[in-house]
């Protein structure tokens, strides 16, 4: 599995650096790039995963291709270290108390709370394109490589009428699996000082099927 996602990381990584090579001419002249570095703090909206808005942020690295320019905008291809947040869902379910339930021949428990939370830690490369208008606005997208570290725990809550409650928990099951799906986004560029910007966007993650959106404020660095 990893080896297919590797693969599709390297092929739409190709697919990005394309107007690198095209803008070298036949005598290998470098091409006119400016390069930039952009930290940025996140929020997303996890409530399709079970939570609320969770913080995380990013890092990115991108190159924008001066002698590139589609309609006009400045192209860029970029690149991104990606921690979206955690969403928590937990399940609460209750019984009456059975024989079975005593614990080392006490009496039976009037009732049995199971406690079940599933929690989830989402984070990622992305690799993809931006199209910058050169005065303020600027769309993106590109493909979102994740890794999705599931946790399940398990509290056991056995309730008696005259005596303290007895509470357990089992072993967290753990899991991890990459996976990958597109984002798009929508944001705003400015410059506050000479090499430096500020920046705001609004992307949209297609993660275990849903659509997160995630609102990020930051700086960029041109060099």
């Amino acid at each position: 599995m990893m080896l297919g996602i590797m693969k599709k990381i390297t092929l739409i990584t190709l697919c990005c650096l394309s107007p690198l090579v095209q803008a070298f001419d036949d005598d290998l002249t470098a091409p006119d790039v400016d390069f930039y570095i952009e930290l940025l703090g996140a929020r997303t909206d996890m409530s399709d995963l079970g939570s609320d808005n969770s913080d995380g942020g990013r890092a990115r690295v991108g190159l924008e291709f001066n002698d590139v320019s589609p309609l006009g905008w400045s192209f860029r291809t970029e690149i991104s270290l990606n921690q979206l947040g955690d969403a928590s869902d937990t399940e609460t379910t209750r019984r009456p108390g059975l024989p079975s339930d005593q614990v080392n021949g006490g009496p039976t428990p009037q009732e049995v709370i199971t406690d079940v939370t599933t929690s989830l830690r989402l984070t990622g490369i992305e690799v993809g394109t931006r199209l910058y208008d050169n005065r303020l606005f600027y769309i993106r997208g590109g493909a979102f490589v994740y890794s999705a570290k599931s946790r399940v725990s398990t509290q056991k809550t056995l309730t008696f009428l005259n005596e303290d409650d007895d509470t357990s928990s089992l072993l967290p099951a753990e899991s991890t699996e990459s996976r990958i799906g597109p984002y798009l986004g929508l944001g705003l560029e400015r410059e506050i000082v000479e090499s430096v910007r500020g920046v705001a966007e609004i992307n949209y993650y297609r993660v275990d099927g849903e659509m997160l959106p995630s609102l990020s404020l930051g700086l960029q660095f041109r060099f």
